[in-house]
């Protein structure tokens, strides 16, 4: 009997999936590139077109170009939120 069994690494997911929060929900989707407008599909109800979604890197959130594409790797921290001033 093989008494040796390879523990499953708890970064990643049986799935292949990694975590990452927007608006303080956590959703798992697969590391990679992902465009923007697709991370805003994720929540339901999806983020609006409209809104900016940011992301906090070292500390500061920056917003996201609706044309950006994101390099996910797991812990990634997202927040939407409407875009200040507006045309009357």
């Amino acid at each position: 009997m093989n008494s040796h069994q390879e523990k499953p690494d708890p970064s990643t997911k049986p799935s292949g999936r990694v975590s990452i929060v927007i608006n303080g929900q956590t959703y798992e989707v697969r590391p990679g590139t992902h465009p923007v407008t697709q991370l805003k599909t994720i929540p339901q109800p999806n983020i609006p077109k409209e809104d900016i979604l940011c992301q906090m890197i070292s500390g500061v959130l920056t917003p996201l170009d609706n044309k950006a594409h994101v390099t996910i790797v797991g812990g990634e921290v997202f927040a939407s939120n409407c875009p200040s001033g507006g045309a009357s």
